[in-house]
């Protein structure tokens, strides 16, 4: 059960492909208010006939939700959803919380974060270890890395869409630690191929 504090905020979510559509939808089923945004738009049908609302931008987004979470394909598009025009900092409030759950390069996390704290925001990292199925069932495993205190404060968010949640350190530590994952998965497919 989550509690008042918790519950009481807006939540934004930008970015509905493979990982991030379900990770919305247990947003969502778990009793947040949600609103939400994608570049395609087709995506969003199903969450607009549910009742939920699609902003326009990400900016649109921003002004109205007190808690952002980005889930997108890479760095470029992570990049364009907050610096780009009408990107989340054009339309970021005072204290506002921005959670990347996108696995980009650690200089990006980087750049984001400062232009986050720039705005008046609050950034933690997040990043996930898992795939499509564990994103439906709210099992995956996430990797946050900033301030301790404001990892605390969004555990509750977080376990909607995952069951186990690891703050790795100071911004920048949870995309390393997801890539050194990654290394370590690729090392064992090459190994189980050529055996």
């Amino acid at each position: 059960m989550q509690t008042e504090l918790n519950m009481s905020g807006k939540v934004g979510f930008i970015g509905l492909g493979t990982m991030g559509k379900p990770m919305a939808w247990n947003i969502h089923q778990a009793g947040y208010d949600l609103c939400i945004y994608n570049r395609t738009r087709e995506k969003t049908k199903p969450f607009a006939e549910a009742g939920i609302k699609v902003c326009q931008s990400p900016k649109e987004l921003a002004e109205i939700a007190d808690t952002i979470i980005i889930m997108v394909t890479d760095s470029d598009a992570l990049i364009d959803a907050v610096l780009g025009y009408h990107g989340i900092t054009a339309g970021l409030q005072k204290d506002d919380v921005v959670i990347n759950m996108s696995t980009v390069s650690q200089p990006t996390t980087l750049e984001v974060s400062d232009a986050i704290e720039l705005e008046g925001g609050q950034f933690l990292e997040a990043p996930v270890s898992g795939t499509k199925k564990p994103a439906e069932d709210a099992t995956l495993t996430i990797l946050t890395a900033g301030p301790e205190k404001l990892a605390k404060q969004v555990e509750p968010l977080l376990k909607t869409m995952g069951n186990t949640v690891i703050h790795c350190g100071k911004t920048g530590q949870g995309t390393a630690m997801k890539l050194t994952i990654n290394l370590l998965l690729g090392n064992m497919m090459q190994a189980l191929s050529e055996a």
